[in-house]
């Protein structure tokens, strides 16, 4: 074997990115699953309405910015107003604008 072929076997570098694996989000999650064990009976206080409105509130909040949402929004627009939000996201490129709206349909 040559000194050469010793130094090319030396330089080639593992292909297989290091993976390093994270459970500290588990681990707080869990805690704060253990917090609130002893918590229930305050917990059970609540109303279940403004349980179900705090996570319809989140819902809703969480549209905004969405490509489902955007391209919902964009079927009822009024063709005036496409060109404001095709100026907000990339994806509205690939739309054609020969469609029919909701806003143009007539009664």
């Amino acid at each position: 074997m040559d000194a050469s072929d010793s130094d090319d076997e030396e330089d080639v570098e593992p292909s297989t990115p290091m993976v390093a694996e994270q459970r500290l989000s588990n681990f707080i999650q869990s805690m704060m699953l253990a917090i609130c064990l002893p918590l229930m009976h305050v917990i059970q206080l609540i109303p279940t309405a403004v349980i179900w409105g705090y996570f319809a509130y989140m819902a809703i909040t969480s549209f905004n910015g969405k490509q489902f949402w955007d391209r919902m929004t964009l079927v009822l627009t009024d063709r005036k107003q496409y060109y404001a939000l095709l100026r907000t996201a990339c994806y509205f490129k690939s739309i054609p604008l020969l469609l029919k709206t909701v806003s143009d349909a007539r009664l």
